[in-house]
């Protein structure tokens, strides 16, 4: 039928992934690069990065425009530095500004040629990017729905 998704199981890694309960008091110390983040994130930004750090990574930062959630994700990814690449998913009239706000608050931790905009579908994903920014409509795109081992 026109206009109709195939919906298909929640994967088992993903539901393992949010039944893993971390606990909310466990305390986190915040890593000495985010510290190093001039200037410094505001209290109710620091408090939004422990609260993220709390839960692994695993949350949605939800505050009001303007408030500096970019930066909070920025910290937070700093957080699992390890774990690179990132990839970004924004709307496709923010993907630049992304890439302004990654190139200034993380210039001691990625170069501008590895902060990678995707611009079309068939872009190829550079081996060496630390961050890829993607609009929204490209996320249909089977590209950006495949395992680098080619499963889906």
């Amino acid at each position: 039928l026109p206009g109709v998704a195939v919906v298909e199981p929640i994967p088992q890694f993903v539901l393992s992934v949010l039944s893993s309960n971390p606990s909310p008091t466990e305390t986190i110390p915040i890593p000495e690069a985010i510290d190093a983040i001039q200037p410094p994130l505001k209290p109710y930004q620091r408090a939004g990065v422990e609260f993220a750090l709390q839960r692994r990574g695993r949350c949605l930062l939800g505050d009001e425009m303007g408030l500096g959630k970019t930066l909070q994700a920025l910290a937070v990814a700093l957080a699992y530095r390890s774990e690179w690449p990132v990839l970004v998913i924004c709307p496709p009239s923010l993907k630049f500004v992304w890439k302004d706000q990654i190139l200034e608050w993380l210039k001691d931790h990625v170069r501008g040629d590895q902060v990678q905009v995707i611009m079309k579908g068939k872009d190829t994903i550079q081996s060496d990017a630390k961050f890829v920014i993607v609009g929204y409509p490209l996320m249909n795109n089977s590209k950006f729905q495949t395992r680098p081992n080619g499963s889906k």
